[in-house]
């Protein structure tokens, strides 16, 4: 049984990726096109994808954020509880290169979001 559980969880976490990399795929379209990432996910529906995946640990929509040269777009992982993409839950991190003159600071480990 332990066996089992443990090939669902790493199919649940799979299915989790997949669908943040739909996202992510349809925040590259968007972002190639516009020249800047979308202040919300819904704006990508239904030109860049046809319908926003639903995070399937908790029911709730993925939780994405955008500051001037980055992102954050995660599920709530198995805890199902937005740990605002810390502990388990299933992170995409994605940072341009700032420019030498900007002022924000690379992501790290632990950092508070806005």
């Amino acid at each position: 049984i332990y066996g089992y559980i443990s090939l669902m969880k790493s199919e649940d976490d799979a299915n989790a990726r997949y669908d943040l990399t739909c996202v992510v795929l349809a925040l590259a379209a968007y972002q190639a096109e516009q020249g800047e990432y979308p202040t919300e996910l819904v704006i990508l529906v239904p030109k860049y994808i046809s319908e926003l995946p639903i995070d399937r640990f908790n029911g709730k929509p993925l939780q994405y954020s955008l500051t001037k040269n980055r992102y954050l777009l995660y599920s709530s992982g198995r805890n199902g509880k937005d740990d605002e993409g810390e502990a388990d839950d299933v992170v995409v991190r994605y940072e341009e290169e700032a420019p030498e003159d900007s002022e924000e600071e690379p992501f790290e480990q632990g950092e508070e979001r806005n």
